[in-house]
């Protein structure tokens, strides 16, 4: 059978027959309708990440969208509750309802102005199923419910369509404006909510983005774009859009040098990309090295600006040593902005393009941190993924920040320390922490691995690690890992443990605020979070609020 130049064919279940089957009537209505089949599709709506299924999507431009969900065999209903092949699953007519709720949400967010004047419909199909034979109970009202009856015969395809339209009413100005801007919003879900690059590669490492992730990734890349900055809140995927984005460009046969200022994140990505040939990991202080920098010899109050110095020297250099085609610098606010006329001269003698990833409220070491200068706004992540709902809300509130959350979990903890005196606040904290983690990991089963404990600087460490701990064990011999919030940058654990006991603790020569070091300490946490200090911190972080 010739499909219908508006029906876009999706991916079918396997051993599954009654989707394709529906398919095939969907494929003679007439071009009036465009019909999007198979959309994993998510919002971003209400302030919570929301995700599902629609097997078919149908628009029309005089009666708007209609919705269906397709249920063969297997499907049973009996004493209130759904059953696929007799264990409990979810009904069917909450998933369509769902379903239409984040369409509503995506129609919103994207032309606001039309969400009143579409009209919705949606509908059950079973198309094996007569309505004579049917026991779903009173869910399947009959104007949410198509029974085989309801299909008629591709021969006759005007039964089909009018059980489309049997709940539809006819509406005045939709038009093909309408139709184009909802293919605009709901063909790219087709593919699933992964990711589908400018070039339309579609990524395999993510089970699920939000529409607010593919349309940044549309633009990172966009080949014409020679530069693009990229901002967002702590987990709302810079990383990994900066991973797939590098990915991506290497399937396109490009060479990329992809930069980051921390060791620990930079031995990440050397692991991630190990069997990428053509993606370069390069740890910034090691790139200075490479270019004969030895950087390590100056005083650290003016390492910056004598490399800067160096730097414009060493351009021929950089450009034989590393051919490249795009230039990805991941946690780009460790990046003294002094250095970016560096890295713009050398992105254009290389007539590559680059791309980096900020936010610069995470920037500890410099409080005047500035992006390179563009004309073009930076590309915004707004939505939080990898943190709960509780720990993001927190981490913002640090600075008066919003964001769109995921999912709601486990209250964060605050444990405040009462001592008044600062190596005795150090003590008190230290024994906290050991006895938290005596909890987490010996009471309540957690894995060490799970667990980070992240201190002000190094100092800190030193007599954390010597904290008595269980069986005249000292907290090191926890297994459960023990580093600097700065050392930590980039990275995430399921548990953050932070030592802020106060604000002396949290003052260092080399740090640009307080508010950053806890905001950046705070947002490495995705499942719960714990807190100690003194009531001072409790106010800087506003913890309250």
């Amino acid at each position: 059978m010739k499909a219908n130049s508006n029906f876009l064919e999706g991916k079918y279940p396997k051993n599954n027959t009654s989707e394709k089957h529906v398919a095939d009537f969907y494929k003679e209505l007439n071009n009036s309708w465009t019909t999007i089949h198979s959309l994993q599709i998510a919002s971003d709506g209400g302030g919570y990440f929301k995700n599902g299924e629609i097997d078919f999507l149908s628009i029309h431009p005089d009666y708007g969208l209609i919705l269906t969900e397709v249920k063969g065999e297997g499907i049973t209903f009996k004493d209130g509750n759904w059953y696929r092949n007799d264990e409990k699953t979810k009904g069917p007519y909450d998933q369509i309802e769902r379903a239409k709720s984040i369409v509503r949400d995506n129609i919103q967010m994207y032309y606001k102005g039309l969400i009143n004047k579409i009209p919705i419909t949606s509908y059950v199909i079973w198309p094996y199923v007569s309505k004579e034979d049917s026991n779903f109970g009173n869910e399947a009202l009959p104007s949410r419910t198509l029974y085989k009856e309801d299909l008629g015969t591709k021969l006759d395809i005007n039964i089909f369509e009018n059980s489309l339209l049997k709940e539809c009413k006819k509406v005045e100005k939709l038009g093909l404006d309408f139709v184009n801007k909802m293919r605009e919003i709901f063909i790219p879900y087709q593919e699933g909510v992964k990711l589908k690059s400018k070039s339309g590669i579609i990524s395999e490492n993510l089970d699920y983005a939000t529409k607010n992730q593919i349309q940044v990734y549309q633009e990172t890349t966009n080949s014409d774009l020679r530069y693009v900055h990229v901002t967002g809140p702590p987990g709302s995927g810079k990383t990994i859009l900066a991973q797939e984005t590098a990915i991506e460009a290497e399937m396109n046969n490009k060479k990329v040098v992809f930069m980051c200022f921390n060791k620990k994140l930079g031995e990440k990505l050397e692991y991630i990309f190990k069997d990428n040939k053509n993606i370069e990991v390069v740890k910034l202080l090691s790139f200075f090295i490479n270019l004969g920098i030895n950087y390590q010899s100056f005083p650290k109050n003016k390492q910056d600006e004598m490399i800067q110095e160096m730097l414009n020297d060493k351009l021929d250099e950089a450009i034989k040593k590393y051919n490249f085609d795009l230039l990805i610098i991941d946690e780009a606010q460790d990046v003294n902005k002094i250095f970016w006329d560096f890295f713009k001269t050398w992105v254009e003698l290389s007539d590559a393009r680059w791309i980096i990833f900020y936010d610069s409220n995470q920037s500890i070491r410099y409080s005047d941190w500035k992006p390179p200068e563009s004309n073009v706004p930076p590309l915004i992540l707004s939505t939080i993924l990898r943190s709960t709902e509780e720990i993001s809300k927190k981490t913002l509130n640090v600075f008066g920040k919003t964001a769109i959350f995921t999912e709601e979990g486990i209250k964060p903890e605050y444990i405040r320390i009462k001592s008044t005196n600062h190596d005795q606040k150090i003590l008190e904290g230290n024994n906290h922490i050991s006895q938290s983690v005596k909890s987490l990991v010996e009471d309540q089963g957690f894995h060490p691995d799970q667990i980070k404990i992240l201190t002000p600087s190094s100092r800190f460490r030193d007599s954390l690690i010597k904290t008595e701990y269980i069986d005249n064990k000292i907290l090191s011999e926890s297994r459960v890992e023990i580093t600097s919030i700065f050392k930590f940058k980039g990275l995430e654990s399921d548990i953050i443990l932070i030592a802020a006991y106060d604000l002396e603790s949290l003052e260092h020569e080399f740090f640009s605020s307080p508010e950053s070091l806890m905001y950046t300490a705070m947002g490495r946490a995705k499942v719960h979070l714990v807190i100690y200090g003194d009531k001072e911190v409790k106010k800087l972080i506003k913890w309250n609020k």
